[in-house]
């Protein structure tokens, strides 16, 4: 997803355009499913969360942002996110 690239390039103008022009789509079409919307909606979401962490405060919220992460209950790409809070490459 061009999301995760932007994200690991560090590119934060194209993620945060990509953010915002995503959650317009996503509100606008009617076609998706409540389902699909909640899962990219919490995904971009939980992405730009982190995304906007130092790195400091990243580790120290560590453990308390993947508890959180995991009670989430429709999410599109929870494994890469969870990755990105424990600093690991995928």
């Amino acid at each position: 997803m061009t999301l995760m690239i932007y994200f690991e390039r560090q590119d934060t103008q194209a993620l945060g355009s990509l953010i915002s022009s995503f959650r317009t789509y996503l509100n606008r079409n009617q076609v998706i499913s409540e389902f699909n919307r909640l899962a990219y909606r919490n995904f971009i979401n939980w992405s730009a969360r982190i995304y906007r962490l130092s790195d400091w405060e990243l580790r120290a919220q560590r453990n308390e942002l993947a508890a959180e992460l995991e009670t989430v209950a429709v999410i599109v790409g929870r494994e890469w996110l969870l990755a990105r809070i424990r600093g690991e490459k995928v």
